[in-house]
């Protein structure tokens, strides 16, 4: 208590909690291994129903069997979401970066080729004038992104940059 209180911070009693194994905190359960979504907020994924139109009216909204597998393969993926965990400081970090013409993404892990442990996801969609970039210059743009999104992780560190683009390798 004298900690928090030299560092002028305050705790409110009934919005803390001591000695649990897990918490519920912004709709995930974080815990002592990791954090992972909430299982109360994964039942409105899994009953959620396909789109009747879209948004935005700049085009005709179609609905077929294509849209159908990717809407049942997003929810799956959606559901199926691995622990975020958290790093193992010793470690090496992987950074795993895409881009599309719509948008960038990155995944910071940890572990042989990243596949073992995942620490952070990111993405964001492109600017206007970042969408009409050629492909190398959003690629690298997802690279220097991520980078810069997971400074407190990488800063000082080795890490793996791993990108699909082959002019970036």
């Amino acid at each position: 208590m004298q900690l928090l209180d030299s560092a002028g911070l305050k705790l409110h009693i009934n919005k803390c909690r001591l000695g649990y194994q897990e918490v519920k905190y912004l709709g995930h359960i974080v815990t002592t291994r990791g954090i992972r979504p909430d299982p109360e907020k994964k039942a409105s994924i899994e009953n959620a129903t396909e789109p009747k139109d879209q948004a935005a009216n700049d085009t005709e909204f179609k609905w077929g069997k294509d849209q159908e597998v990717s809407f049942k393969t997003l929810k799956q993926k959606l559901l199926t979401a691995p622990l975020i965990q958290y790093p193992e400081w010793n470690e090496a970090f992987v950074l795993i970066t895409d881009a599309s013409t719509k948008g960038i993404g990155a995944i910071l892990t940890q572990g042989r080729d990243g596949r073992d442990r995942v620490i952070c996801y990111a993405s964001r969609t492109l600017q206007p004038a970042e969408s009409n970039y050629s492909i190398t210059h959003l690629e690298g743009l997802a690279v220097v992104w991520a980078i810069d999104n997971f400074h407190f992780y990488l800063y000082g560190r080795k890490f793996e940059v791993i990108t699909d683009h082959i002019d970036l390798k």
